[in-house]
């Protein structure tokens, strides 16, 4: 069986918007309706395009903006946590130090 990923176009425009808008709340059966794929083919062409599964690819857009935002210096934590969709300030440090090594 070939190893199918997704197609060009889609994956642009998918991950464009998963990195513009890090914070939103993705639901699986929706992206994959609106790919036209079903929820088990959407996830397996996902993790066969990027390496990732959906949730750790988004997690991990969440993260590199939350670097960006903590570069700038303008913004607390629990806003940066909020806006980007973490449950909890501690919540997104823990996160962000298993990703990045780092305390935010």
């Amino acid at each position: 069986m070939a190893r199918t990923l997704l197609p060009k176009r889609l994956f642009k425009r998918l991950f464009k918007r998963m990195a513009e808008h890090p914070g939103e709340n993705y639901r699986l059966p929706a992206l994959a309706d609106e790919l036209g794929l079903s929820l088990s083919s959407f996830s397996e062409t996902f993790k066969r395009t990027t390496g990732l599964p959906p949730h750790a690819y988004l997690v991990s857009c969440r993260i590199r903006r939350a670097q960006e935002l903590l570069a700038r210096g303008t913004s607390s934590l629990k806003a940066i946590s909020d806006s980007l969709g973490f449950s909890s300030t501690q919540h997104f440090a823990t996160t962000f130090r298993s990703l990045t090594g780092l305390p935010p």
